[in-house]
């Protein structure tokens, strides 16, 4: 038996999940995961996903985390992740969307964008099952940065 518990912090605006796993009729937490920079509404409700991946039997747990720097705009990264034997295991990672600032001359400033688009078509037993991802990147057109 497992359990999955989402919690919404106001201030600082932050979203917790939590998932825990029954066995000798207690609870262990087996995965902690939180979501605060760069918080929004959007990614909040985004960040917790439950799919039939691998089976129709199990739920596996996708968690998006946003992240960032200085010149790095927005990095979401992707991880799914799945219990076995009383334990969490993280089967698979990506960079989902990643948006990075440069300055590639002087007075000039360019943000290279890379996408992905993930997909989990229907299991085939015969075949297994597996994830597909697409990647996009992009170059937002330079332009002049500072006085003119």
């Amino acid at each position: 038996m497992e359990a999955i518990l989402e919690i919404g912090i106001a201030l600082p605006p932050q979203t917790q999940v939590m998932i825990f796993k029954k066995s000798d009729n207690k609870w262990w937490r087996v995965g902690t995961f939180s979501l605060w920079y760069m918080w929004e509404e959007d990614k909040a409700e985004h960040m917790l996903e439950l799919r039939n991946i691998i089976d129709l039997d199990h739920k596996d747990v996708i968690i998006r985390l946003t992240a960032g720097g200085t010149d790095i705009q927005k990095e979401t990264e992707l991880s799914i992740y799945r219990l076995y034997k009383g334990r969490l295991y993280r089967t698979f990672e990506t960079t989902e969307e990643f948006a990075l600032r440069r300055f590639p001359s002087p007075g000039l400033m360019m943000i290279e964008d890379v996408r992905s688009q993930i997909s989990y078509p229907e299991v085939d037993r015969r075949e297994g099952a597996y994830i597909v991802e697409r990647i996009f990147k992009q170059s937002v057109p330079q332009f002049k940065v500072g006085p003119h």
